[in-house]
């Protein structure tokens, strides 16, 4: 049945099957602790049948809350276009209906109601209005047309959530039958049991309310205020952001110097409105107070609120430990910490029917009492409902999809434990640590500003997504159907034509609008998009975002921001989704032919991943949706090494797709046979056809930068591989214009020559490590901002590129797409290309309009890049022997020196001994360099050093002090200030030492008796 996998059961529990796993079964044992760092989880889960539950599991949970999110989106989306008046208005409705828990129905004509005072009795007993914030008693509130479906759409929507929290809690408990009390009195056959979930269905269906909206709160500073009889009705409740984000980042010392003006002053306006001398008592609790007692707890927010704390990444570890006490937020923390130990457990991974009778009736009952306390007597909550529906959705999703998979996840972990060897549980503890915590703020932000100054709405960036459909995807295929290649390219056409754009959203791909697929593949393919399998993952993991996150919890200027954001990264996500949906319709076509389904079988039959889909029966869903993840990668927490991770995910931010990618080649020529070797070598040859041969490879453009730096570190000579490779090449063509453009080809892409574009170099797949050289170029995040500072200041300085020294500046603010922009049609008609210290690269009078087209979507053309790395060449080659130049100089002066000190101590047999050794280097050097000239290479060739040269060594050696005799007059008298305020005791005619000038040649032979 069509995804059948997706349903409440999603996950069949496989581990009945499993045997105990054979000695060597993970990358992890093969290589070791340092390869843990780098094994992505579903590289594990392919070996590990162990491990592959956990994963799979955790990947369905994941799936299922994307799913759940989804179902509505639209209808939230839409709520959130609305124009402020409507949603105004009906936030008003909803408000009163929520505290007034009136019930109303679709009548079919625009809605209007007259409210009237609101009296509730409060915990104490004691009877008040409840006063509603939007709206006043009498007062009519109107909806029109549009408005009044909405609100109906949204009571249904709420129904519908509500129905699935409640569902969700039963099953958690150990009830697995349908949601109705006569099924219930039916199916249980423990008549406590029984009688408890009885008593639990008639509270939560008591508190169904038709209307219900969820009172919402957030905010990591919490004011709560105690009236003169001790309750919050008769106080007040507030929470609001404050400034403990930034004190988080910078630590305890500095946070305790940071003023935060503004929560002081909503403080001190509650403390003012709600005097101590009249009664009142005002607390307050913060997110990172250094004192426990002043601590914002995550029990100090009621009922689902608690989980908005999903939302802060800060608290992440907080909200995974919470989830995995309470049975996904089910008991309350209080009521499981008296429980032993044992019970806890239980608790902790879902076992709740293993627990004593006693004990299951007293959790009942705390349950049962938490669920009777009405929410509306806490008040503080968010008026704004319809953006804070958005924020309830992933809340409910969240919460409902760790409740149905908890108790598997459970088995599966516990399963692993007791069998894996050491490293591979220590692998999958941390895994499951990190899988369902939100990343560090800082660390993610860093990322967010890393994509933006690199790839955010830009052409080319997208471009370079799309081109995986030829270079990875299409030759994955090919492991089941040889036609893959074709079939890929046509169905990426066809999927393009479904591109469309939303208001508030961007680009996207609509299922339904893309020609050619049956009713039964659209389906499929409706539901793989609602799950999330089809929608960009690694970019929102570049971006810094989780994959479906949409956050409310900003003002009006911010959410501008994050709309500005959206549309320029939807630039880039929708080819990356191209990708994933063109797979994924051709594999789940390929899937219901027996002979390429055959073909797949065979070639994943040691992926424990695969297999568990094979023991299930092959569903063409799943084979897609595994087929989509395999081809294009998982990406996001759930599969990222720990190399990735934090501050590591900073680093190398863009380099998770090439170390999946050489993964993925690893597998092909060695784990799957001949169809894998056809796909792997398809991969090799696509990859050559858009980057060439010294970027067509992972790790290889690293491997050339790591061996040129040894080779530089070693011999004190710069080596450029890549420009003799290319010469070498050249010469072996003829060394012609035709044995050139061959040449480049070969090493560079035939793309370079046939499209005029460097598209090898942008598509970035061998570099996997940082740039060697300081921090700021070697991490994104600060190569893209400070470094660009940086750039300002160098151009800026050169005086003749203002715009391109501007358009540095501004582009962090700006991002990549209108950076590119400014490039392309302002700053080359203008000022040419050059580098960042003004050397002129290629003149604007000379630059064509395909270079401006090409730079403004991000490109760089063919030949400017040739004149860059002509430049590159030039500049290496003058200064490829300057550093072993000057060591010899240093050296052999030295030496001199040495042996006149000596001969000056009466040591003439020590001066002869250094002198002959001198003469001896000297000469080895001359050797080398005359057979170097010989041989025709003369830009290696070190020249040796000239008697002047030499002499300036011998006298710096003697008298360090000359130094000052190299300054020009003009700053003789800066220089002799500078030196003596450094050396307080030294006379000035110390400074100097006196000696004639003398002009000599410097291709002069050397004349070593002139020394002193």
């Amino acid at each position: 049945m069509l995804g059948s996998n997706c349903s409440i059961d999603i996950t069949q529990n496989i581990l009945e099957k499993q045997t105990p796993p054979p000695k060597t079964i993970d990358p992890v044992r093969n290589i070791g602790w340092i390869g843990s760092f780098v094994t992505t989880a579903s590289s594990l889960a392919r070996k590990s049948k162990l491990f592959a539950a956990m994963h799979g599991i955790t990947n369905n949970k994941i799936k299922m809350r994307n799913f759940f999110m989804a179902e509505y989106e639209g209808l939230l989306h839409e709520l959130n276009l609305l124009p402020d008046e409507s949603r105004q208005r009906i936030n008003a409705v909803l408000e009163y209906l929520r505290l007034s828990e009136t019930v109303v129905s679709d009548t079919g004509r625009p809605f209007s109601i007259k409210t009237e005072g609101i009296i509730r009795e409060g915990k104490d007993g004691i009877e008040r209005f409840v006063r509603p914030q939007l709206s006043k008693p009498g007062q009519v509130l109107k909806l029109n047309a549009n408005e009044t479906r909405l609100l109906h759409e949204v009571r249904g929507y709420l129904e519908s959530r509500y129905t699935l929290n409640a569902k969700s809690i039963l099953t958690a408990l150990g009830y697995s039958g349908e949601y109705n009390r006569q099924s219930i009195m039916d199916t249980v056959e423990d008549e406590s049991f029984r009688n408890d979930l009885l008593r639990l269905y008639d509270v939560l269906e008591k508190r169904r309310i038709t209307s219900y909206i969820p009172f919402m709160r957030s905010g990591d500073t919490r004011v709560m205020v105690y009236g003169p009889d001790g309750s919050l009705e008769s106080g007040g409740f507030f929470m609001f952001d404050s400034l403990e984000w930034l004190k988080d980042i910078v630590g305890p010392k500095i946070a305790a110097t940071i003023k935060d003006s503004g929560a002081d002053k909503k403080i001190a306006e509650i403390k003012a409105k709600y005097p101590e001398e009249d009664g009142y008592k005002v607390i307050v609790s913060r997110m990172g107070a250094n004192k426990e007692s002043d601590r914002l707890t995550i029990d100090d927010l009621s009922s689902l609120d608690k989980l908005l704390n999903l939302m802060d990444a800060r608290s992440g570890e907080m909200v995974k430990n919470y989830f995995d006490k309470t049975m996904g937020g089910i008991f309350n923390q209080d009521a499981v910490g008296k429980l032993n130990g044992v019970d806890q457990a239980a608790i902790a991974r879902g076992f709740f029917s293993d627990l004593d009778k006693n004990v299951r009736s007293v959790l009942m009952d705390d349950l049962i009492a938490g669920f009777m306390k009405e929410s509306r007597d806490i008040p503080g909550y968010d008026t704004n409902f319809t953006d804070r529906l958005l924020d309830y959705n992933r809340i409910v999703a969240t919460t409902v999809s760790d409740r149905m998979y908890r108790k598997d996840y459970s088995k599966a972990f516990d399963e692993l434990k007791r069998k894996a060897a050491k490293p591979e549980v220590s692998y999958a503890e941390s895994w499951d640590k990190y899988v369902d915590s939100p990343e560090w703020g800082v660390w993610r932000g860093a990322r967010t500003i890393g994509f933006y100054n690199s790839m955010w709405a830009s052409i080319a960036s997208s471009a370079v997504n799309a081109m995986s459909v030829w270079t990875v995807t299409a030759p994955q295929m090919t492991i089941m159907k040889a036609s893959a290649g074709l079939d890929v390219y046509r169905m990426g056409v066809q999927v393009m034509k479904g591109f469309r754009g939303a208001v508030g959203y961007g680009l996207h791909i609509d299922p339904a609008k893309i020609p050619g697929l049956t009713q039964e593949e659209r389906e499929a393919l409706t539901l793989a998009n609602k799950r999330g399998t089809t929608r960009a993952q690694m970019n929102p993991e570049l971006m810094g975002m989780e994959t479906g996150i949409s956050l409310t919890k900003a003002g009006p200027l911010k959410k501008k921001l994050s709309r500005y954001f959206q549309y320029g990264s939807s630039v880039v996500s929708v080819t990356e989704e191209m990708n994933k949906v063109a797979a994924f319709i051709i594999a789940y076509r390929y899937a219901k032919d027996p002979a390429a389904l055959k073909n797949w079988k065979e070639a994943y039959k040691e992926d424990e991943r695969a297999q568990a889909i094979m023991d299930r029966g092959s569903d063409p869903f799943e084979v897609a949706e595994f087929m989509v993840e395999t081809a294009t990668f998982m990406g996001g927490q759930i599969d990222k090494p720990r190399i990735m991770r934090g501050a590591g995910g900073v680093a190398f931010q863009f380099s998770q797709y090439a170390l999946n990618l050489m993964s993925l080649l690893k597998r092909n020529l060695t784990k799957q046979g001949p169809r894998g070797k056809m796909a792997g070598t398809f991969v090799l040859f696509s990859m050559y056809t858009v980057a060439g041969l010294l970027f067509a490879l992972p790790f290889g453009d690293d491997a050339i930068n790591i061996f040129e730096w040894l080779y530089k570190s070693l011999n004190g000579e710069d080596l450029d591989i890549r420009t003799e490779a290319q010469q070498m090449l050249a010469d072996m063509f003829g060394n012609g214009e035709e044995g050139r453009r061959a040449a480049e080809a070969i090493l560079y892409g035939p793309t370079r020559t046939l499209t005029g574009l460097n598209i090898g170099q942008r598509v970035g797949f061998t570099s996997l490590l940082p740039e060697m050289g300081d921090p700021v170029s070697a991490i994104p995040a600060l190569s893209t901002s400070i470094g660009k500072f940086q750039e300002y200041i160098a151009r800026r300085n050169t005086g003749v590129q203002p715009i391109a020294a501007y358009t540095s500046l501004i582009s962090p603010v700006i991002g990549k797409g209108p950076t590119d922009l400014l490039k392309g049609f302002v700053q080359y008609p203008k000022e040419g290309v050059r580098t960042r210290f003004g050397t002129i690269v290629k003149p604007a009078d000379e630059m064509e309009p395909f270079e401006q087209f090409a730079r403004g979507f991000g490109f760089q053309s063919a030949s400017i890049a040739r004149e860059q790395q002509g430049a590159a060449a030039v500049k290496r080659i003058q200064e490829s022997t300057r550093n072993a130049e000057r060591n010899n100089t240093l050296r052999l002066g030295k030496m001199l020196a040495d042996a006149i000190t000596a001969e000056n101590k009466g040591n003439v047999a020590e001066a002869e001994r250094i002198r002959s050794q001198f003469e001896k280097d000297l000469e080895e050097i001359v050797e080398k360099f005359q057979k170097d000239v010989d041989a025709g290479e003369a830009g290696k060739a070190i020249k040796p050093p000239t008697s002047q040269t030499l002499r300036e060594a011998v006298l710096l050696e003697l008298y360090p002090e000359m130094k000052l005799n190299n300054v020009g007059k003009l700053k003789l008298q800066a220089a002799l200030e500078a030196r003596r305020t450094a050396q307080v005791e030294q006379d000035e005619e110390d400074l100097f030492y006196e000696e004639e000038e003398e002009e000599e040649d410097e291709d002069a032979p050397l004349l070593i008796e002139n020394m002193p």
